[in-house]
This record gives structure tokens, C-alpha cells and sequence, in this order.
């Protein structure tokens, strides 16, 4: 690697550009404050938000846009500052979120209603077959 290569870019600096791109959508005066990696692999981007938003329109519109992200907005009310923080979930973070997402939905209580309800179902039916089936036949003759 010679003086004149630029420096390869670190996940962190990938995700910290990528949030920071996604948050300029919304807030262009926004500017990174702090970003971090923490031991489990979850990034953390602090930004400093521009004067055109409210701390709570903020975190609306990020978790609009980052809606697997753990996103906490705060207004400094003696200064007017605003600022967001906002976690990147790992790999483990967005599948575990996705599957919890998934198995609350209407779609996933309805099959669920339903298999149940199958299932109880067929052992009702297993059980009717178990019982003893009445073999005699009405026959015309006098004993």
C-alpha cells in the first residue's frame, strides 16, 4: 500500500456514511457528533440534527427510514440542539426483530388460530375412531 492509496473504509465507517446519507434525506444540516462500534458488533451513530426539526419529528422520520434501528432523539432545551442516536442492528439483531415482527402479525395468528384448530380436529376424530363401533343390524326376523 503505497503513501497516495487512501485508507480502506472500516464497517463503521461505511455505516456511520450510509446512516448519515439516509438522515441528510430528511434533515440536510445534519452532521455526525459521534460514531462507535461496540463490543457485540452494534454501530452507533449520534448525529446533530439541523434547526428544521423538532426532536420528535425526527425520530419519526428516522424510524420511517431505518425501521430496524433503534433510534432516541434528545433536545437540549437551553441551547435548541437536537440530536439522534441511533443504533444499526447486526445481523443476529435484524433477523431476531424480523421473526418477532413476523410471528405478531394478523397473518401469522390467523395460520396459527387455524393449525391449531386442525389439530384439535384431527384428535377429535382419532378419538371417534377409537370408540367402539355398533356392529348390530337391525334384521327383520323374530326371535
Amino acid at each position: 500500500m503505497s503513501d497516495s492509496d487512501p485508507p480502506k473504509k472500516t464497517l463503521t465507517d461505511r455505516v456511520s456514511n450510509s446512516v448519515l446519507e439516509t438522515c441528510k434525506t430528511i434533515d440536510p444540516g445534519a452532521k455526525i457528533d459521534v460514531c462507535f462500534r461496540n463490543s457485540s458488533g452494534r454501530t452507533t451513530v449520534e448525529l446533530l440534527a439541523g434547526p428544521t426539526h423538532t426532536a420528535v419529528e425526527l425520530a419519526s422520520a428516522l424510524r420511517n427510514l431505518l425501521p430496524l434501528a433503534f433510534v432516541k432523539t434528545s433536545q437540549n432545551l437551553m441551547t435548541g440542539e437536537t440530536t439522534a442516536s441511533i443504533v444499526v442492528p447486526t445481523q443476529e439483531d435484524e433477523y431476531e426483530i424480523a421473526h418477532t415482527l413476523a410471528a405478531t402479525s394478523r397473518a401469522a395468528k390467523i395460520i396459527k388460530w387455524l393449525s391449531t384448530l386442525f389439530i384439535l380436529a384431527a384428535f377429535g376424530w382419532w378419538l371417534y375412531t377409537l370408540l367402539p363401533s355398533d356392529n348390530t343390524t337391525l334384521d327383520d326376523r323374530d326371535i
